[in-house]
């Protein structure tokens, strides 16, 4: 089998062309599907006969939808308990970090020295 030579093709298509012969949207004669027209039949069976020998859809198919079934229990999972951001926070207890009137100022500054007076 011959590799791949380009993985995705970019189709650049003007609003003029879409179009035709009105001045503005889309005419309707230039959407006409050409795989439909019988002197196109060959190299569309052609194009059909290509993706069935190289992929297989229901296989596909049932690959993403395996997937989507694993994404289904994780997003439950982590819907339970608590939601923690992904980047290091660490966890404070805010009443904790100013003073208010239930703390001693000299508890708290004695917490703070090094080594701590004991």
């Amino acid at each position: 089998m011959t590799p791949i030579r380009y993985h995705r093709i970019l189709l650049k298509i003007s609003g003029e062309m879409l179009a035709g012969s009105q001045s503005y949207g889309i005419h309707p004669e230039v959407l006409t599907n050409l795989a439909e027209e019988p002197a196109h039949q060959g190299t569309r069976l052609t194009l059909s006969a290509k993706a069935d020998a190289r992929w297989d859809l229901a296989a596909f198919d049932a690959d993403v939808r395996k997937s989507q079934a694993r994404r289904w229990v994780v997003y439950e999972a982590l819907r339970k308990g608590g939601y923690y951001p992904w980047d290091h926070q660490p966890l404070r207890n805010a009443s904790e970090q100013y003073m208010r009137n239930h703390m001693d100022l000299n508890v708290l500054e004695e917490n703070k020295r090094f080594p701590r007076g004991e």
